[in-house]
């Protein structure tokens, strides 16, 4: 048997304050360490060498203050994970193990701060990410509600975090067109709900990154109504009309077109179509041009810098995980299943969280939904290696999920 000493991985300062405020400084640190945390993990129970990185995505930062906190409580997180590309994780199973790392460092990175992770999903491709190597979905659930979840977005290639954060502004920039495409709709679609607020938000994120970039023509059009969406926000803006209307004067303006414009040239250089971002070669995932790196990432660093004084060094501090088989021998490529967390286990496919699998239970009338049978069946997801959800989940018996 051998002691393996984990970290619990840390930043030097408050991550929130009492009211709930993030500080995105930190934040994005935080998700870096867990990042980190997991390689080191993974090599030390399996001598793997798979060096993850991490950081903050959303844009976050273009609502904090000077000290980096922002200026409303936010309750979805989200950060991007870059994977190296190397044969090893052509494998699901090894996949899986670097998820479950991920788990068990992401719990431990935010308990310190009263949030409680579990009911861990993953596996689902992120729309209009490279269809061969798709960036995957990741998402953790607070069950102590101090947040609501973490959204994790697995993107296949090893990066710095400005340039990864780059590469997903142009899928986001395709994401927010499909609301703002004046030229495919006659009018603003109607949003309801939370998607209203992100609408807003992607408008704000976007204009707040390429701004270095924008035209003028675009800039005057956009200036004024992202001042007035941030000013809002600080505001508490609640009213679903109000947004709405906001959202339908950005779709009216054309803002979405200057946005894209502002890389379009830029990248067709290098012969990639941002329209096409789904469709380029695998080397270029997570990657810009330098002609856009040169003008784009020193704003970005500068944000960060501009909060340098809060920080302090610190170590993580060691602690003693579990006592385990000694497992240092194993080679990458031997990884194993992992064994999941018991709120997460079922008889059938691993992943399933027990309050989605009664559900499912539940609306199939326990018997498999293939062909009727009522003995050996279990509640699988019907997408290979997807996150399950009450869509795409259903009650099989083995012989019919063998033919799936």
């Amino acid at each position: 048997m051998k002691i393996i000493r984990d970290h619990i991985p840390s930043v030097p300062g408050q991550v929130f304050t009492p009211d709930g405020r993030a500080n995105s400084v930190y934040l994005g640190e935080l998700f870096d360490a867990i990042a980190k945390e997991t390689s080191a993990r993974l090599r030390r129970r399996y001598r793997a060498e798979i060096p993850l990185s991490g950081g903050l995505w959303g844009g976050s930062w273009f609502f904090a203050d000077e000290k980096g906190y922002t200026r409303a409580r936010f309750r979805r997180l989200y950060s991007i994970v870059c994977v190296p590309q190397i044969p090893a994780l052509n494998d699901s199973d090894n996949y899986n193990q670097v998820f479950q790392q991920y788990i068990n460092a992401l719990h431990d990175g935010f308990a310190s701060s009263g949030i409680e992770m579990h009911m861990a999903q993953y596996g689902e491709p992120v729309q209009y990410s490279n269809r061969l190597r798709p960036t995957i979905s990741f998402q953790m659930w607070d069950a102590n509600q101090k947040i609501d979840y973490i959204r994790s977005f697995f993107v296949y290639n090893s990066a710095e975090w400005e340039e990864a954060y780059l590469y997903e502004t142009v899928w986001l920039i395709k994401q927010a067109k499909e609301a703002l495409d004046n030229k495919a709709h006659s009018e603003a679609p109607k949003l309801e709900g939370m998607p209203t607020r992100y609408q807003l938000q992607d408008i704000v994120i976007l204009y707040c990154t390429l701004e270095p970039v924008l035209s003028e023509e675009t800039k005057a059009i956009a200036a004024p109504l992202v001042e007035r969406i941030k000013a809002r926000f600080s505001q508490g803006m609640k009213d679903e009309a109000e947004m709405n209307a906001l959202n339908a004067e950005a779709f009216k303006s054309g803002l979405i077109y200057g946005y894209a414009d502002a890389l379009r040239e830029d990248f067709s250089r290098d012969g990639l179509d941002i329209d096409k971002i789904e469709e380029w070669p695998i080397e270029y995932i997570n990657r810009i041009p330098e002609t856009l790196k040169i003008k784009l990432v020193p704003p970005l660093k500068a944000i960060f810098q501009a909060s340098e004084q809060i920080w302090k060094p610190t170590k993580q501090q060691p602690r003693v995980e579990s006592d385990e088989e000694n497992s240092s021998q194993i080679g990458l490529k031997e990884f194993k299943m992992p064994q999941w967390l018991d709120d997460m286990t079922n008889a059938g496919e691993p992943g399933i969280p027990k309050m989605l699998r009664d559900l499912v239970w539940e609306r199939d009338e326990a018997q498999c939904t293939k062909c009727g049978a009522t003995e050996d069946i279990d509640v699988y997801c019907t997408v290979p290696y997807g996150m399950p959800t009450e869509n795409n989940s259903k009650i099989m018996c083995k012989a019919c999920k063998r033919l799936l």
